[in-house]
This record gives structure tokens, C-alpha cells and sequence, in this order.
């Protein structure tokens, strides 16, 4: 089984990211509020914290398969402490504008996709986790796209999951977003779901709309959004 929490540190694919394709941030504006899509690391580790300690117990169990304990931060920080390239992570924060008694920040990290590299060359490994009241609304399917786009650039060939058999929620958002499905060999409670990552008339068209927003133009930025959000996840921030 893959470890949950992303330690191994293996020989990285050769990466050749394009310009800009790692700093780009997709912007949907929202009336009570800014979501951001981009890349984190350990400057977001109090945001990492915070949303971790959000999930449900349930959220928590089909994320990590099992019972994991989060309460050092030092694993935390695993989670955002990684190689460029071999592996990455991408995260959904919502921000209002609302400062704290401190002045920082109160934006909240409400999910994350997440690739490593495996011991098999070419292919990475996926995880992704979304917070509970914003499960089923599209937000998986951006950041997942997003998450394609670097894993491919960074010469991974594939990129598979391993999710409980009984995870409907994972198995219908990978289905969407081009995963096959397959028993795990040696444990009926397992499913491995697994893409290729080959260039597409769908990438470039998703890759062209990075390309848009990496120029800072914030109305294509918002498209690409709107591409995968139904109305509902919109009305979550009234």
C-alpha cells in the first residue's frame, strides 16, 4: 500500500515546467469572498493546520485510509515540506478580507490535491481531499486539472490513487475527470484508480486558460473556474 502522508523521497522525473505554469493562480471572485487555486508549501503550514483540523472524522479516514494523527506539527509539515517536481500540491483558499485580533489573515484552505513520485518511474501517486461542505460541487475536478497539468509537465506518464472500494464520492469525481477504476489485487476493500497523462485537446485548451491567467487576466481566470462549479458552491458563501 502507498503511504498516506508523502515521505518517500525517490529519484525525480526530469521536470521542464513552462514559464509561469507553477506561479499561475486561478481567481474566482465570489460575492462574500476570493478563491484562490495555487500551489502551497510550508509558508501555508498554520492554513494546512486549520483545514486538517476541519475535516470530519470520516473525511479524514477515506483521505488517509485509515486513522492518522495530525496533532504534530511535524507531520504536518510533511505534507508541505517536498521536492519541486516530484512531487507537488495544490490548494483551494477562500479568502474574505476579514483580518484576525492580530491582523493576519482569516483565510481558510478548504482542499487540496496532491501528487509524489512512486517506485515506479513515470508514475506519480494522487491524493485529494476537499472540505466537507464543499464536496460535490466541482471543486475537485479544478484542482485536480490543475494537478495534471504540473504532474505532466514534470514527465509523469500516469498518475493513480488508491481509495476504498466503498468511496463512491472519490470513485464519481475520478471517473469525471478521466480515471479508470480497478480492484486492488490482494484486498477487496481497495480500488486503485489511475489516468494517463498524454497531451489532449482538453489539456491544451486548460493549459491555454493557465496560460490567460498567468498574464493576470482575472476574468479568464474566473472562466476557467466557472467551467467546473455548479451554482450551488457559490451560494455556500451567502
Amino acid at each position: 500500500m502507498i503511504t498516506p502522508i508523502f515521505t518517500t523521497r525517490i529519484e525525480p522525473v526530469q521536470a521542464t515546467f513552462p514559464d509561469g505554469l507553477l506561479s499561475a493562480r486561478i481567481v474566482k471572485r465570489l460575492p462574500q469572498g476570493e478563491l484562490t487555486v495555487r500551489p502551497i508549501d510550508l509558508n501555508d503550514l498554520d492554513l494546512e493546520v486549520a483545514f486538517l483540523e476541519s475535516l470530519s472524522s470520516n473525511s479524514r479516514y477515506q483521505r488517509m485510509l485509515g486513522t492518522v494523527n495530525f496533532k504534530s506539527l511535524d507531520r504536518v509539515r510533511e505534507l508541505l515540506d517536498y521536492p519541486i517536481g516530484p512531487a507537488m500540491a495544490i490548494g483551494a483558499i477562500i479568502n474574505d478580507g476579514r483580518l484576525d485580533s492580530q491582523g493576519s489573515s482569516l483565510a481558510q484552505l478548504i482542499g487540496v490535491a496532491r501528487y509524489a513520485a512512486t517506485s515506479d518511474s513515470g508514475v506519480a501517486e494522487m491524493a485529494i481531499v476537499l472540505a466537507d461542505r464543499f464536496q460535490g460541487h466541482g471543486l475537485g475536478g479544478l484542482l485536480l486539472d490543475r494537478l495534471h497539468l504540473i504532474a505532466q509537465a514534470a514527465g509523469y506518464r500516469e498518475i493513480n490513487a488508491l481509495t476504498f472500494a466503498t468511496n463512491q464520492s472519490m470513485l464519481k469525481l475520478a471517473k469525471r475527470n478521466g480515471y479508470s477504476a480497478q480492484p486492488e489485487p490482494g484486498d477487496g476493500t481497495l480500488c486503485r484508480i489511475s489516468k494517463l497523462l498524454v497531451t489532449s485537446e482538453e489539456n491544451a485548451e486548460i493549459a491555454g486558460m493557465a496560460d490567460i491567467a498567468i498574464a493576470q487576466d482575472s476574468k479568464a481566470s474566473g472562466a476557467m473556474a466557472d467551467r467546473y462549479f455548479d451554482a450551488a458552491i457559490t451560494a455556500m458563501f451567502d
